[in-house]
C-alpha cells in the first residue's frame, strides 16, 4: 500500500486539476471569439419538426447550438449533405430521442420553437458539460432552464451565445484522459524531485533516503537503508584530509 500512496494522490490531484481547468475555461472564455469560430452546421426535418444544429470549438471549449420548431414540411426543401445528427459530438444530449421526448406533450403549433446550447469545457480533452433549454413561443421567450450546470451570469439564460455556466456533467472519457495526463505530469515531477534529492544527498556523503550523514558502511545507521555512496571525488578527498588532520591533532594532544 505504501507504494500505491503516491500514484493515488497524483491521480486525485489530476482529477482536481481537470475540474479546475474546465471551470477556469468556462469562466474566462470569450463569447465573441466563439461566435467568430468556424462552425459545422446541418439541418433536417423530423416529420413536421425542423431541426438545425451547429458545432463550434475554441481551445478548451466546444458549443453545440440547436434550434427546432414546428412547421409545414416544404417538399422543395433540399437536404444538405450533412443532417443534424451527423455533426453532433458523442457527448451531446440533445439528439433525436431527446427532442421527440421533449415535444411529445406539446401542441403542434407552427410558432412553437425551442433553442438549446450545450457547452463542454476542458483541456486538452473536454471533461465537463452543461446545457440550457429555452422555449420560444410566438416571439415570446420563456426563461431558460439550466441542466447539469451552475448558472453564473447575472442575466437569465437566453437564446444567444452569451451562456455563462459552470458545467457539472462529467464526460467520462475526457475526464479520465485529462486526469491521467495531469496525474502523469505530477508523478513525473515527483519522481524527478526525488531523484535529484537522492543524488544530491548521495554526493554529499549522506543517506539518500533520510539525509543522515553516511558512515561509509553501505547501510544507514539512522534508517537502515542500504546504499552505495557516489560522493564527489573532490569532496571525498577533502573529507578524508579533514579526518586525517583531526586524527593527527588528537595524537599530538595525547603525546
Amino acid at each position: 500500500m505504501r507504494h500505491l500512496y503516491r500514484p493515488i494522490v497524483c491521480l486525485a490531484l489530476g482529477a482536481v486539476i481537470t475540474v479546475a481547468v474546465a471551470w477556469a475555461v468556462a469562466v474566462a472564455h470569450d463569447e465573441a471569439r466563439v461566435f467568430r469560430a468556424p462552425r459545422l452546421s446541418a439541418a433536417t426535418w423530423l416529420g413536421d419538426l425542423y431541426w438545425s444544429a451547429s458545432v463550434s470549438s475554441t481551445p478548451g471549449h466546444t458549443r453545440v447550438a440547436s434550434v427546432w420548431r414546428f412547421g409545414i414540411h416544404d417538399p422543395t426543401f433540399v437536404y444538405p449533405k450533412l443532417i443534424a445528427t451527423d455533426v453532433l459530438p458523442a457527448w451531446a444530449v440533445v439528439n433525436h430521442e431527446y427532442i421527440e421526448a421533449l415535444v411529445k406533450s406539446e401542441s403542434r403549433d407552427t410558432g412553437l420553437a425551442w433553442s438549446s446550447h450545450e457547452l463542454a469545457f476542458g483541456w486538452p480533452v473536454r471533461a465537463l458539460a452543461g446545457r440550457t433549454i429555452i422555449k420560444l413561443d410566438g416571439g415570446h421567450t420563456d426563461q431558460g432552464r439550466v441542466h447539469s450546470a451552475i448558472w453564473i451570469d447575472s442575466k437569465p439564460p437566453r437564446n444567444s451565445f452569451a451562456q455563462r455556466m459552470l458545467p457539472l456533467r462529467p464526460l467520462w472519457r475526457g475526464l479520465l484522459i485529462d486526469t491521467l495526463i495531469y496525474g502523469s505530469v505530477l508523478w513525473c515531477l515527483l519522481v524527478l524531485h526525488g531523484h535529484i534529492r537522492r543524488t544530491v544527498r548521495r554526493r554529499r556523503g549522506r543517506c539518500p533516503a533520510c539525509g543522515y550523514p553516511s558512515s561509509g558502511a553501505g547501510v544507514c545507521s539512522e534508517c537502515g537503508e542500504s546504499h552505495e555512496t557516489t560522493e564527489n571525488p573532490a569532496r571525498h578527498v577533502q573529507r578524508v584530509a579533514t579526518r586525517i588532520a583531526s586524527a593527527r591533532s588528537g595524537l599530538r594532544r595525547c603525546t
